[in-house]
């Protein structure tokens, strides 16, 4: 599913899509069922040029976010939850 031109006011560069098992479930704090991440977005805010990897429900929501100093490193730098090199990152 394609995602928005911008997500969270940053305009997505790169952008990934895992269906129908999400990419990963982020768990709440609190022990209540996770959130499936389904979208992967690397944005760019306009102002500053500041690059963001946004994890994203099945509706291009925002759910967690990470800064990066650049697109490459964003798309290449290692995860916790999932197997960055699976992931097959398209252009918007």
């Amino acid at each position: 599913m394609r995602p928005p031109p911008q997500i969270d006011g940053a305009d997505v560069v790169l952008w990934a899509w895992s269906e129908p098992a999400p990419f990963f479930v982020m768990p709440y704090s609190d022990g209540s069922p996770g959130i499936p991440i389904h979208g992967l977005a690397i944005c760019r805010y306009p102002k500053t040029g500041t690059i963001y990897k946004f994890s994203c429900n099945s509706e291009w929501e925002t759910q967690n976010d990470s800064a990066w100093d650049t697109v490459e490193s964003a798309t290449s730098g290692e995860s916790g939850q999932y197997d960055v090199r699976s992931v097959q990152w398209q252009a918007l």
